[in-house]
């Protein structure tokens, strides 16, 4: 259960990056407001904490089946795979 538990908090923590990116995306910029400093410590952090959330996915095989290990590995892998094919482009 262990690494199960983490991956799906690495989903929970992902899926709350992303919002925070959409909320960004919504906000009207202008020169005053530096942003950019922001969104790049954000996407990074975003990458590590998908990337440890699927290796902890990955691990979580080996637990007892439950519905948070399927869930959180889901949403990880999903992420990673959503930004490699967006920065492929």
């Amino acid at each position: 259960m262990k690494y199960s538990k983490r991956s799906f908090h690495f989903a929970v923590f992902s899926v709350i990056i992303l919002n925070v990116f959409y909320i960004f995306s919504h906000i009207e910029r202008n020169p005053a407001w530096q942003l950019d400093d922001l969104v790049g410590f954000l996407i990074i952090l975003l990458m590590v904490c998908s990337a440890m959330g699927v290796l902890s996915g990955f691990i979580a095989i080996t637990e007892p089946s439950n519905k948070r290990k399927w869930v959180g590995l889901a949403v990880n892998a999903s992420v990673v795979v959503g930004v490699i094919l967006y920065l492929s482009q």
